[in-house]
C-alpha cells in the first residue's frame, strides 16, 4: 500500500500551526521543510485583481500568516513596510527583484539598493524594513511568504520626486 501525499495547503497548515512569536530564522527553517515546488503551489496561484499582484491567503493563525504572492512579468509592488510583522518569503518560479529603501526625513523612500533572487532563494524582512519587490523578467515569478504577527497593515511610501532644477 502506497502512502498518500499530503496536500500542499495542508501541509502548510501542519507546518505553521502551533508557532509561538516565531525569529526570522524559524520562518526560513519552517518555508524550507515544505519542499515547496512550482508545481505543488501552482493550484494556489491566483491572478491579479485589485492589486497588480496576484495574492492568496493559504493559512492564517494568531501568531502567522502564509501567502502565495504572483507578480507577473513587468508587475511590481508599491514602495512598503510591513508595520510590526517580519517576513520571510521563498522565491518558487522566476526571479524577483527586491528593491530596498530608506525613509528620509521627509518620509520619501530612497532607494539604496536592489537584489535580485532566482527561485529557490529566501527574502527577509525584519520589522520596518521598506522594500518594494518587482518581476523584471518576461515570465511570471511566483513566491511564498510567511509573516509574523499576520498582516494587520502596511504602511505605503512614496519615492523620492525628481529633483528638477532650473537655472
Amino acid at each position: 500500500m502506497f502512502k498518500q501525499a499530503v496536500p500542499f495547503k495542508q501541509a502548510v497548515e501542519q507546518a505553521f500551526e502551533g508557532m509561538r512569536t516565531p525569529t526570522l530564522y524559524e520562518l526560513k527553517n519552517r518555508l524550507a521543510s515544505l519542499a515547496c515546488t512550482s508545481a505543488s503551489i501552482e493550484p494556489y496561484v491566483t491572478e491579479p485583481e485589485a492589486l497588480p499582484y496576484g495574492r492568496n491567503t493559504l493559512y492564517v493563525s494568531d501568531e502567522v500568516e502564509v501567502v502565495v504572492i504572483h507578480l507577473p512579468p513587468g508587475a511590481e509592488t508599491p514602495i512598503h513596510d510591513h508595520a510590526d510583522s517580519i517576513g520571510c518569503a521563498q522565491v518558487i518560479r522566476g526571479t524577483i527583484a527586491n528593491q530596498l529603501y530608506r525613509v528620509g526625513r521627509y518620509g520619501f523612500a530612497h532607494e539604496r539598493g536592489t537584489v535580485d533572487c532566482p527561485a529557490g532563494e529566501y527574502l527577509f524582512a525584519g520589522k520596518g524594513q521598506v522594500h518594494a519587490l518587482a518581476n523584471r523578467e518576461d515570465t511570471p515569478a511566483v513566491s511564498l511568504h510567511v509573516y509574523s504577527p499576520p498582516l494587520a497593515e502596511t504602511r505605503r511610501y512614496k519615492p523620492v520626486p525628481p529633483l528638477d532644477y532650473v537655472i
